[in-house]
């Protein structure tokens, strides 16, 4: 089986204790943030469980939140930073099911690493956006990652 097709994301985790939840107020998240953040889970949902069509509700709510041509610039421009980065990890990403009303307002240890390099990139702190991309890409290749994540903050920038 070869990288690209191992599925790197997991929906929940049996040992609740080892995650460290924060919520989306404690963090700070402007608009955007929060849409980008659904977005990216309806992706990752897609990944670990494809019967979910997760990637539909993804670009259905880039286009309701951003517009049908802006929305979808948006969602490719996230997708290629996702993969990027799922493509140099090898532990899964943990993330919280957007379908899911308990927890969906809370926010994963590895998705507050992706919205902080986002953040960090969006504002010019290449250093800052490099040391949660390499924590995100688990010390392997990130430069494609960071590449993606200036078009995605370009994108949003529009």
């Amino acid at each position: 089986m070869n990288r690209r097709s191992m599925v790197r994301t997991a929906l929940t985790m049996k040992h609740k204790s080892m995650m460290q939840w924060q919520s989306k107020e404690q963090l700070q998240l402007d608009d955007n943030d929060q849409v980008v953040l659904e977005i990216a889970r309806y992706f990752f949902m897609s990944w670990a469980a494809r019967q979910s069509r997760g990637w539909e509700e993804a670009l259905a709510k880039s286009n309701a939140a951003f517009g049908p041509i802006r929305g979808q610039s948006i969602a490719f421009a996230l997708l290629d930073a996702l993969i990027q980065m799922r493509d140099a990890r090898k532990n899964l990403f943990v993330f919280n099911n957007p379908r899911c009303e308990k927890y969906r307002t809370h926010i994963t240890h590895c998705e507050r690493h992706l919205l902080s390099a986002l953040q960090q990139t969006k504002r010019g702190r290449q250093s800052a956006a490099c040391v949660d991309a390499m924590i995100l890409c688990e010390g392997n290749e990130m430069t494609a990652f960071i590449e993606r994540l200036r078009d995605l903050s370009a994108a949003l920038e529009q």
